[in-house]
């Protein structure tokens, strides 16, 4: 199930926000590097998900059908140096309609892979499984110790070095789709552990509590977007101590400032980098009727998070619901939006190096988008590289999928790119 396959790549340049492409006035835009598997097939969903981690991405592709099974899901290994298909794997128990690549976490080179609606334990119950990225070893199949049917358990996965999260958004155990997340001990990953089952005494009924879920050594942060202490749906995340993982500790509730209209969904997806945590909220209202944002938090103290800064799109239209997906990485910060009336999508990549007075960098779109690709429902960061999952591109069959990689810019780089716009500005002028 491991095996290299073939990829169509196409190169492009960086050119950052504001600056025109040609005197005509065209507007500013990346070109995009994409990547198609050559075995891409009819609903495959190719970039549903992503996780990258040093010099490796994975990519989920939750209807991918190519192991003989119909329609169970996979994953993609690349390599983010060269962007060649490195691997591939599929669950060794896959069966169809499974969605296994729905979710995806990655750790050095231990991936974790949800497949939120596997049958075990009943209908959609769900599960997640612990692969070797380098070898495509197989090492464990995750499920909840009290899964029952429908709780979509493994629908938002983590792993940071020995822990992981995993989500189950619609668990009913404190109310009707309240939802929970599971953390798990996997320093063995071939023999991991249950170690705690995080779901705090206000979640409630339709919170969906782990509809997303991020880890970054001792600490965690839960997404819960139905969350109604600020108003119907604003939503909330909250912040886990993970020290030890058998004992998690509760320690924040985070809101974005200023977020009381009903249907914010803050918390709807969730970054986090060291103590820097990135929580989107794709339907607030502030700057677009449904245009989404994404708030920044020091969590540095994190039983007293402080929030950085409020991230919105200097073109914000209604609809845009920007903040789908959210990756951090270093000084910077990617949200995807795919908007709600075209699903063509896009993204806004933030300097966040000041990081109270982030700075938009540039609008990533596709050369050939076309409405349906839901580019930027996925999201990931590497050191050199932004990449956005369009699960829904059908250039090679329909909803096969595509993911974009765009080029991120060394500071000295986009100084440069700066004052090269700033002078064609000037010679318009003239």
């Amino acid at each position: 199930m491991f095996a290299k396959r073939r990829m169509s790549v196409a190169f492009g340049v960086f050119v950052p926000l504001g600056v025109s492409l040609a005197a005509s006035g065209e507007t500013a835009q990346c070109e995009r590097r994409e990547i198609i598997p050559a075995t891409a097939g009819r609903g495959d969903q190719f970039g549903e998900a992503l996780a990258a981690s040093g010099n490796v991405v994975v990519v989920g592709a939750g209807g991918n059908n190519t192991h003989a099974r119909d329609n169970p899901g996979s994953v993609y290994v690349y390599s983010a140096e060269t962007w060649q298909e490195i691997g591939w794997f599929a669950a060794s128990d896959g069966a169809h309609g499974d969605a296994f690549g729905e979710s995806v976490g990655l750790s050095g080179e231990l991936a974790i892979v949800g497949a939120a609606r596997d049958s075990d334990h009943g209908s959609a119950s769900g599960s997640a499984y612990l692969f070797d990225v380098t070898t495509g070893t197989e090492w464990a199949k995750l499920t909840a110790s009290d899964a029952t049917a429908g709780d979509f358990f493994g629908c938002s996965v983590a792993i940071s070095g020995t822990r992981a999260v995993v989500g189950a958004r619609i668990d009913d155990d404190l109310g009707y789709f309240a939802g929970s997340a599971y953390l798990f001990d996997v320093s063995d990953p071939a023999n991991p552990v249950q170690a705690a089952k995080l779901a705090p005494s206000d979640v409630g009924a339709h919170d969906q509590f782990g509809r997303s879920v991020a880890i970054c050594g001792s600490l965690a942060v839960v997404g819960a977007t139905g969350d109604d202490d600020c108003g119907q749906d604003v939503g909330a995340a909250y912040v886990f101590d993970v020290t030890d993982p058998y004992h998690p500790v509760k320690v924040a509730k985070l809101y974005g400032e200023g977020l009381s209209r009903n249907d914010c969904w803050f918390g709807g997806a969730v970054a986090l980098c060291g103590t820097t945590a990135l929580i989107a909220a794709h339907g607030d209202s502030s700057a677009a009727h449904f245009g989404g944002s994404a708030f920044l938090y020091d969590l540095s103290n994190p039983a007293h998070p402080v929030q950085l800064a409020h991230l919105t799109a200097s073109d914000a239209q209604a609809r845009d619901t920007i903040g789908d997906s959210v990756a951090l990485h270093g000084d910077w910060a990617l949200i995807g939006a795919v908007d709600q009336d075209s699903y063509t999508g896009s993204a806004y990549l933030f300097d966040i190096a000041d990081p109270c007075h982030p700075v938009e960098v540039a609008k990533l779109i596709a050369s050939d988008a076309a409405a349906g690709d839901d580019l930027g429902r996925s999201a990931a960061l590497t050191d050199a590289a932004a990449i956005l999952g369009a699960s829904g591109d059908s250039d090679t069959a329909t909803y096969a999928g595509a993911v974009y990689v765009y080029d991120v810019p060394e500071p000295a780089t986009l100084a440069l790119l700066a004052l090269g716009g700033l002078g064609l500005l000037r010679r318009r002028r003239r």
